[in-house]
């Protein structure tokens, strides 16, 4: 700033950084912005001016580390400081609010969001005496989950503004002040997997059946009436020892496994 020759206190400098996510290029190009404009920054051209934060992208882990670790008490909010009076009467969870909103707009993939805190929250060390906490967030994922649905299915994009909202939702029933390692998500990717296994098994089932026994079969049939049984049958609970100490029952059970 003293390059450029631009005024500015120590309270606007900060409150740029913290809207820009002390990205040090965010913060570059917009002084350059208001340079280009006027030659003093103040808190009013930080909470009004739209630029900042464009440019600005998160992690995966960043957003949860955000979302579950809360800020330390500071001796001096500069947040406080905006001269608007609609500003002025802003509380700090407020702000904390609006912040956590544009940290999940940042990051963009909200399904993968989703599927973080899902497997993310359980690890928390978070207080909930009456067990509200756990209740209320299983269902604001369901919640969530529902919206995103109708926007995919119904093309319904104006709900998709509302789905980073579920990230001030989960800092206020699960953030705490120690910090806890997050870890990237893998039960969807696994699940997504097996899933995608278990159809091409299915399928290949499907198409090597019998004329005379496929036209009664239906996937949804083999699901539910035969694969049930038939892993029971093929699959016996039997001691992983030699056969020669197997039981009577286990031999049996052998023997009609062999027989099938």
């Amino acid at each position: 700033m003293r390059h450029e020759k631009m005024k500015g206190d120590q309270a606007a400098l900060i409150a740029l950084c913290n809207k820009a996510g002390n990205d040090v290029r965010s913060c570059l190009s917009t002084l350059q912005f208001i340079r280009s404009r006027k030659q003093q920054l103040t808190l009013t051209d930080i909470e009004t001016f739209s630029v900042g934060q464009k440019d600005v992208q998160r992690g995966l882990i960043s957003v949860l580390q955000e979302i579950f670790q809360k800020p330390r008490q500071q001796k001096k909010d500069f947040g406080n400081f905006y001269t608007e009076d609609a500003s002025r009467n802003r509380t700090a969870e407020a702000f904390k609010f609006d912040s956590l909103v544009c940290c999940a707009q940042a990051f963009g993939d909200y399904e993968k969001l989703v599927q973080g805190l899902f497997d993310n929250y359980v690890h928390i060390n978070f207080k909930d005496p009456r067990f509200q906490a756990i209740q209320l967030g299983p269902d604001w994922l369901c919640f969530i989950d529902q919206m995103m649905s109708i926007v995919q299915r119904h093309q319904n994009y104006s709900l998709y503004a509302y789905l980073p909202f579920i990230a001030p939702a989960f800092f206020s029933n699960f953030a705490v002040v120690q910090y806890t390692r997050m870890t990237p998500q893998n039960s969807f990717i696994e699940a997504k997997m097996k899933r995608s296994q278990l159809n091409n098994i299915l399928s290949s089932l499907s198409a090597e059946m019998a004329p005379q026994v496929s036209c009664f079969l239906t996937e949804q049939t083999i699901t539910l009436d035969v694969l049930p049984w038939l892993v029971l049958i093929v699959q016996p609970t039997i001691r992983p020892v030699n056969a020669q100490l197997f039981n009577a029952e286990e031999q049996k059970q052998l023997r009609l496994v062999i027989s099938v």
